[in-house]
């Protein structure tokens, strides 16, 4: 027998991997060796291997033996991960721990900016120091390491290799190799942070410039300075224009030092002034001068035109004389979308509200019309003879809790310079659209990019006429799915063990992933009717589970989702469901009278009707045959008999289940409720209830992977765990804005939670 006793073995692993285990024990004739992994499973080898089918924490304890009876006994622990499931996405913690965005990629907190570098070079970033990379536009991505938690503003490359960000803080990252790796720059001296983070402009590898007031570094970040110059825009080359009065200065020096290459008191006296930069060589200005007439008893207005085609160093001027066959109207500025030394078609924005150009140099001009809807001009691109137009309709009121007023949305294509027009299509677009494209830029050649108000970044190959998403991110408030709160969630994934899971995508379709829910494709099936649409999803095992679809009928699976059957329209069809296990399920009526249940899997349904002092929430089956409701309000209604006699539970707490609670039971007396003002435990099946303490937040969902390891799940991005069984939580970072709607788990380390906007979020170590 050896005096001491050691065993070696990893401390951690993936599910996925066969772990050696060994000892300081000799492998000598009268030792034995007695190996509990845990979970389960034994060996007597002096050495033995072992995989574990379930993540978790495992003690493994050995015991040496001798032929006179003496022993030893070791314990060491073993965690158990499956971090595969979530290696290289954008994680809470480092290491791929933590929670951890698998829908939507790269994550579905607020975009901040985007950026194509090249066609299949892209870079996104996001509210909490979210800085993603995908070399493949967007199918895949990985996080790259910003050194910050605040809001990444802006990203912007002068190359494909040399990009800047611009964030809070104030934060600036360089990189030289394409965005493999970043650095900081030394931090701007806080006498010259006036007007930071308003705008980002990348010059090159050495040269960038940020803010509204000129402040630049010339030497990759190393310092800093700004010069006393009046800064009205910048060129993507660095050069500095400044707009003031009626002279138009140039800096090629960062605004050290100057020239007036335009005065337009000699064209002209009074009235106002405009100046806008239409690209790096190509500058317009001018007056519009607006007296009244007392002979015709009307304003007539003239217009003063001066455009450059050589960056400001010569200039051409027109007088605007008619729109539309008439006199100009009165306004005050021409914005000059598109002019060109090649033809005489010009593009401009009358007062950022009319769309009109000109095929003369800008003598006589028309009143664009758009195929769809109109146009203002703002936002637009030229790049010679295309030109791109966000377009909008007028705008309507949608209830509040809609977000105010909207416009519908769209874009208009022109291959001639603006003399005619089609609509752009885009994809992913619900019709109406109420989300604004912006950002709109040449990548390279035929490529273009652009972005929406809501985040999402789209990419054109044929110079704009078809547009795809590359990063997709959550829609306007009106296009947000149901929630426990609003109207009851409808479960769409589903997952049978670490690996394998069943999902619902936004247009209803079954898919299937067998990597932990890293990647989706469609899962082949039959028996499901393409005239409805499949709305929610329950497994209970592998081969097992029910579909809902959008005309309320059911239907069953008994090989893991690969035909289905019965189609039951349960007592006129179902807005809701679940199921617990094989044969005890429930459901809501369309008619929303009560709810049903099943004890035989599905083959018979019978009506609950509560006491109407009890408002209908929902279900949960307790011990033996008793099933309980709970709803808004304090009450909660047991029955042991299917509901031929009820038991109504008031609590010992004042209103402690709200709207879309949900409660569960972790044993025959243990009960917990998850709800808008926190959690509660009742340790008596629910006669009496106590709030947890520590923890605070409105919360939709709570579940148990095993009597210890639990989590509840709510707003904003609220989790909270414990691993003690409830006696004590904590919470889990997210890094998530967005609401948290459900959680299913497998084991103790692996688990994912569904939430608004298409959130889907992972862990592989238990949140940890």
């Amino acid at each position: 027998m050896p005096d001491t006793l050691s065993v070696t073995a990893p401390a951690t692993a993936e599910s996925t991997s066969e772990l050696q285990f060994g000892s300081s024990a000799p492998s000598t004739p009268g030792l034995s060796f007695g190996w509990d992994f845990g979970d389960g499973k034994t060996s007597t080898e002096t050495s033995p291997k072992h995989q574990y089918a379930k993540g978790g924490d495992y003690d493994v304890k050995l015991t040496v033996s001798n032929a006179a009876g003496a022993s030893k006994t070791e314990v060491v622990r073993v965690s158990i991960t499956n971090l595969n499931n979530v290696r290289g996405l954008q994680c809470s913690k480092t290491g791929d721990g933590g929670w951890c965005w698998q829908q939507p990629l790269p994550h579905g907190n607020v975009h901040t900016d985007s950026f194509f570098a090249s066609k299949t070079s892209l870079f996104v970033t996001g509210e909490h120091g979210e800085l993603s990379r995908s070399t493949d536009g967007g199918v895949t991505w990985s996080t790259e390491a910003s050194g910050s938690t605040k809001a990444l503003r802006a990203v912007s490359f002068a190359s494909a290799k040399h990009g800047w960000v611009m964030g809070d803080e104030p934060t600036l990252l360089r990189t030289t190799d394409g965005g493999e790796t970043w650095s900081r720059t030394a931090p701007v001296p806080l006498a010259l942070r006036a007007g930071f983070g308003s705008r980002l402009v990348a010059v090159d590898d050495q040269i960038a410039i940020v803010g509204t007031t000129g402040l630049h570094t010339t030497d990759g970040g190393a310092t800093w300075a700004r010069h006393d110059f009046f800064l009205s825009d910048i060129s993507s080359r660095g050069t500095f224009w400044g707009f003031s009065g009626a002279e138009l200065r140039r800096s090629t020096d960062f605004g050290r030092t100057s020239t007036v290459v335009l005065d337009l008191l000699a064209h002209g006296n009074g009235g106002s002034a405009f100046f806008n930069l239409v690209d790096d060589q190509t500058v317009a200005a001018g007056w519009v001068l607006s007296t009244f007439d007392p002979a015709t008893v009307s304003w007539v207005t003239t217009y003063t035109l001066l455009l450059s085609f050589d960056g400001g160093d010569s200039w051409r001027r027109v007088d605007p004389s008619t729109l539309d066959g008439a006199a100009m109207p009165v306004g005050n500025r021409l914005s000059i979308i598109r002019a060109s030394a090649a033809d005489q078609v010009l593009l401009a924005s009358l007062d950022n509200r009319t769309l009109i150009s000109s095929n003369d140099g800008g003598t006589h001009w028309s009143t664009v019309r758009l195929p769809a809807l109109g146009a203002t001009g703002e936002g637009a691109l030229a790049v010679g003879t295309t030109v791109l137009v966000p377009s909008q309709g007028p705008f309507i009121w949608r209830p509040s809790e809609l977000g105010g007023e909207y416009a519908e949305r769209g874009l208009a294509w022109s291959g001639d310079g603006g003399q005619t027009w089609s609509s752009a299509s885009v994809e992913g677009l619900s019709k109406p659209t109420y989300a604004a494209f912006k950002r709109l830029r040449q990548v390279d050649g035929n490529v273009f990019s652009m972005q929406d108000s809501t985040g999402r970044a789209f990419l054109s190959t044929d110079g704009g006429r078809n547009w795809t998403i590359a990063v997709d991110a959550a829609p306007l408030p009106n296009y947000l799915p149901s929630s426990p709160w609003f109207g009851g969630y409808s479960m769409k994934l589903a997952f049978l063990d670490a690996k394998r899971g069943l999902g619902l995508d936004a247009t209803g379709q079954l898919r299937q992933t067998s990597d932990g829910g890293r990647t989706w494709t469609t899962k082949p099936s039959t028996g499901l009717p393409s005239t409805a649409t499949n709305t929610a999803l329950r497994f209970v095992d592998d081969k097992i589970g029910w579909m809902l679809q959008s005309d309320g009928r059911l239907y069953k699976t008994s090989d893991g989702g690969a035909t289905w059957r019965d189609g039951q329209l349960v007592h006129g069809g179902l807005v809701r469901f679940d199921f617990v296990d094989a044969n005890r399920g429930w459901g809501e009526p369309t008619d929303r009278r009560g709810l049903v249940f099943t004890r035989d899997g599905g083959q018979t349904w019978m009506t609950l009707s509560p006491p109407q002092t009890v408002s209908v929430g929902g279900l949960f089956f307790g011990d033996g045959r008793q099933i309980v409701i709970y709803g808004r309000g304090t009450l909660l209604a047991s029955t042991v008999d299917d509901g031929q006699t009820w038991t109504v539970l008031a609590p010992n707490v004042e209103s402690p289940f709200n709207t879309r609670s949900k409660v569960i039971a972790s044993d025959a007396k243990t009960w917990w409720s998850a709800q808008t003002f926190g959690l509660y435990r009742s340790d008596d099946a629910g006669a009496t209830w106590t709030e947890v303490t520590g923890v605070s937040g409105q919360f939709a969902d709570i579940a148990f992977a095993d009597a210890n390891n639990g989590w509840a799940v709510g707003r904003g991005g609220m989790v909270v765990a414990t691993t003690d069984g409830g006696k004590t939580w904590v919470r889990q970072p997210t890094q998530a804005d967005r609401d948290l709607w459900r959680i299913q788990t497998v084991d103790s380390k692996t688990a994912w939670i569904e939430g608004e906007a298409g959130t889907v979020l992972a862990t592989g170590n238990g949140g940890r």
